[in-house]
């Protein structure tokens, strides 16, 4: 459970925060943050919301679901990782 809120909610706030910051159409968002190299920032704010979550399942005693939240954090710093230094 923790696992997949992990990926989604980061890949949900990302889509929300590029359709309200960016105008234009979807095409146009996506190819401006390819030029401007902005992506992997991007997906950095995203993943913040794992940060609620891991706190939120820590306080109600759920490792498992903390856990699976924390991989999904790893997975989204290593993506991070390659948007920035590619």
């Amino acid at each position: 459970m923790g696992w997949l809120l992990g990926l989604i909610v980061p890949l949900g706030t990302l889509l929300l925060m590029i359709h309200f910051f960016i105008e234009g159409p979807w095409a146009y968002k996506m190819s401006t943050l390819e030029a401007q190299d902005r992506i992997g920032a991007w997906i950095s704010l995203s993943a913040i919301p794992n940060l609620l979550m891991f706190a939120f399942w820590i306080r109600k005693k759920k490792d498992k679901a903390a856990q699976g939240i924390l991989g999904a954090t790893f997975f989204w710093a290593i993506v991070t990782l390659f948007y920035t230094f590619n």
